[in-house]
């Protein structure tokens, strides 16, 4: 799969992000390999496992702004739910947004594996 196929799938424009990276595929797809392997993703799932609102939203937070680098926009957006959900230490909707945030995580993990 190359990276045009990769945001087509996931129904992402790559235009702007290809631009942010200079143009050159070869780097972004390097950096959306490494996307798997932050470790604010687990961060994450211990916070909301623990209702640790202050840690979920820090990591949620961190998260959103390296998908918005890496033009994973739908993402992103469900980590910003996951930040307001923090900030007002609402555990129901914590646990909701993160549910539908580790599916979309899941298939675009899956997805970056075929790159």
């Amino acid at each position: 799969m190359n990276l045009q196929d990769f945001f087509a799938g996931l129904h992402l424009d790559s235009s702007g992000v290809l631009a942010r990276f200079g143009n050159n595929e070869a780097l972004l797809e390097k950096f959306l390999k490494r996307f798997p392997s932050d470790p604010n993703w687990p961060l994450l799932e211990k916070a909301v496992k623990e209702k640790n609102f202050e840690d979920a939203n820090i990591a949620a937070h961190t998260l959103k702004g390296l998908c918005l680098n890496l033009g994973l926009t739908s993402l992103a957006e469900l980590f910003q739910s996951i930040c307001l959900d923090a900030r007002q230490k609402d555990g129901t909707l914590l646990e909701q947004d993160f549910t539908l945030a580790e599916q979309e995580y899941q298939d675009i993990v899956a997805q970056i594996s075929l790159l």
